[in-house]
């Protein structure tokens, strides 16, 4: 069989390299390489379930699929350093003693901690750390590269409806363009959830080497190492967001488009909330008054528009008709469980179709 995979992202090159050894499988990535989108600019965490108290569902599955992507990538995988969870003392959606029935019930292990230098105890009520990892996005690009061995890699890629004409099978794998890609294809398409944000890069102060900090659950803000440099970099639940939408494409304000997916740009003019950022997020964990600002990453993200209650990340694989297969998710570690329900499709063997799961 002849398929198009379109999307150079993780999902879309897992899936390529899943089919490759059955079928002639051909990638289309609009960048100039792969991973450079929301693949590239994110908070590097692999979840393993500990950001997610309020979906035991997403929690079990993240687990599952964390473990999947360690066992069969194990180079790309930064696991050295600190991962502290805290709960704010106000406005969180969860309480500590909920959070950690919560990890208890998603079996997920943890040890109370004291907060140290890093959190604010008049902010904080509670700090757990936990056993979880990051992607090292460099090394994770180098082993996509070897994983696509065997497909035919289309860079700067344009196309179009004619690809109905080529192909016995197209997957869409283009998250926040998934829209625009089912459009040009005359596929049915569904309002999401979309929101442009901002991932500051940092230089924290010393004593923050291999220590990322997560507080939730609620309006906060994370720090994670920005893989193996000595910079971090900051996420903020709501100082992030830029500008947020739903309805069936993104909306992109002026001034933020040349941002978007462009790597670290110091060049940012009025676009970035940073100050902000730092400013909000100094209130749970001090130090970040004295982090110097290196850059931002800008990126479109895409959820579901109905999951605020549990904040779940499901990931979806659907056919949207006999020849176009859609895939939709939330987390990166979902990439591996994904290309194996398209292969089934591929196979023949789709009878977990259209189920949604998360990861």
């Amino acid at each position: 069989m002849k398929i198009a995979v379109i999307g150079g992202g993780l999902f879309g090159c897992t899936i390529a390299a899943q089919l490759k050894s059955k079928h002639d499988v051909h990638l289309f990535e609009e960048k100039d390489s792969i991973l450079r989108c929301a693949s590239f600019v994110n908070q590097y965490r692999l979840h393993r379930g500990y950001h997610y108290p309020r979906s035991l569902q997403t929690m079990v599955e993240c687990r599952k699929a964390a473990t999947q992507v360690t066992r069969r990538w194990p180079e790309v995988i930064n696991s050295g350093g600190r991962h502290i969870y805290a709960i704010a003392r106000n406005d969180s959606r969860t309480r500590p003693d909920e959070y950690l029935n919560a990890l208890d019930n998603a079996d997920l292990s943890y040890q109370i901690v004291p907060f140290g230098n890093a959190l604010n105890p008049e902010t904080i009520e509670m700090a757990v750390e936990v056993k979880e990892d990051w992607l090292d996005v460099s090394a994770l690009r180098g082993r996509m590269w070897r994983e696509l061995r065997g497909v035919t890699v289309n860079l700067n890629a344009e196309w179009d409806y004619s690809l109905r004409d080529d192909f016995d099978l197209i997957v869409l794998a283009t998250y926040a363009k998934t829209n625009e890609a089912a459009m040009k294809l005359d596929c049915a398409i569904e309002p999401f959830q979309y929101e442009v944000v901002e991932k500051p890069v940092i230089q924290m102060p010393s004593g923050w080497e291999g220590l990322g900090v997560v507080v939730m659950d609620g309006p906060f803000c994370s720090v994670d190492p920005f893989g193996h440099s000595n910079l971090h970099v900051m996420g903020h639940v709501t100082e992030a967001i830029l500008h947020r939408s739903v309805g069936p494409e993104p909306e992109i304000p002026e001034g933020v488009a040349q941002l978007i997916n462009a790597g670290v740009v110091t060049d940012k003019g009025e676009a970035s909330s940073v100050w902000s950022m730092i400013q909000s997020g100094s209130k749970w964990i001090p130090t970040l008054k004295f982090a110097k600002y290196i850059g931002s990453m800008f990126t479109v993200r895409a959820v579901l528009p109905d999951v605020d209650a549990t904040d779940e990340r499901p990931t979806i694989v659907s056919k949207l008709d006999d020849q176009v297969i859609r895939v939709f998710s939330g987390k990166l570690a979902g990439c591996i469980q994904a290309a194996e329900e398209v292969e089934n499709i591929a196979d023949g063997s789709d009878v977990l179709v259209g189920r949604r799961h998360a990861a």
